[in-house]
């Protein structure tokens, strides 16, 4: 992989590989806004010819322990129908829009997880030193060491890795509520693990128990940056607009940048990679 001059290439080739990741989850929200622009526009007007215009899909699958017919499985119909009118079309796609940008966040903060462990991982490698990852020989690789972090690591959550940072970066806890956003970085990343949760396990609602156990500073990030109309002091229900996902996968590049650019000072490495900088 090319990286400037001066960069550490442990560290760049980390960053490098999430901003690749960021910009496939950026360029598809609108790819998908844009797609579904021109359909909705064509239903729409094919709707005064067509008003009973429907688009349907069933759920037809196999038995796979059942009985076949001369070796080719056999399937059946569910009975699991999905049919959307063409009244309903505009509605539907803005329902797919949600759904697009929830996934977007989802993956772009479980692909961060990634990220920390991997640039935290290869920090070490280089600093052999100062710290070393458990189970990992002194010796061992940079692949070693990245496995070893992700293996060791897999099950918890980020906050002894932003620990860590911390630990082997003062610009990184001088930056941490010290910065151009006026924000605080860890709350805003942990109000952040939350939306993810309440996705993946909770149809995107965030409910009582959980909002009376964060910060006050989290709730504030998550009714001003991710509630919805249907918010209240009992509830929080995740539907983020394509615009939100957008200023979010932006907002934790930054911050995937802000790990990377701290870690570059703590080795002496060249950590102004953007253009223009």
């Amino acid at each position: 992989m090319n990286h400037p001059t001066g960069v550490s290439s442990e560290l760049y080739e980390v960053y490098s590989v999430y901003l690749d990741r960021v910009i496939v989850l950026k360029g598809m929200l609108y790819h998908v806004v844009n797609i579904f622009k021109d359909k909705s526009e064509s239903i729409v007007s094919r709707e005064n010819n067509l008003p009973n215009f429907l688009s349907a899909s069933s759920l037809v699958i196999g038995d796979l322990t059942g009985p076949d017919e001369d070796g080719w499985k056999l399937y059946y119909h569910t009975g699991k129908n999905y049919i959307v009118q063409s009244k309903l079309y505009e509605s539907e796609i803005r329902n797919y829009e949600v759904r697009e940008a929830n996934y977007s966040v989802i993956q772009a903060y479980e692909s961060f997880s990634t990220f920390l462990k991997d640039i935290v991982a290869s920090y070490l490698f280089l600093n052999k030193d100062f710290h070393s990852i458990k189970h990992v020989e002194y010796n061992s690789s940079l692949i070693d060491y990245k496995e070893s972090m992700r293996k060791y690591n897999s099950g918890r959550n980020n906050k002894d890795l932003f620990k860590l940072i911390r630990e082997l970066s003062g610009s990184f806890r001088n930056g941490e509520n010290n910065n151009g956003a006026g924000m605080d970085i860890y709350e805003w990343y942990q109000a952040l693990s939350v939306i993810r949760h309440a996705l993946v396990h909770s149809e995107g609602v965030i409910k009582g128990k959980t909002i009376g156990e964060i910060s006050s500073t989290q709730k504030g990030i998550l009714h001003g940056e991710f509630c919805d109309k249907t918010c209240s002091n009992g509830y929080i229900n995740v539907n983020m607009t394509i615009d939100v996902a957008d200023k979010t996968l932006e907002r934790i590049a930054e911050l995937a940048y802000f790990v990377f650019k701290c870690l570059s000072i703590e080795i002496g490495k060249e950590w102004r990679v953007m253009k223009g900088q």
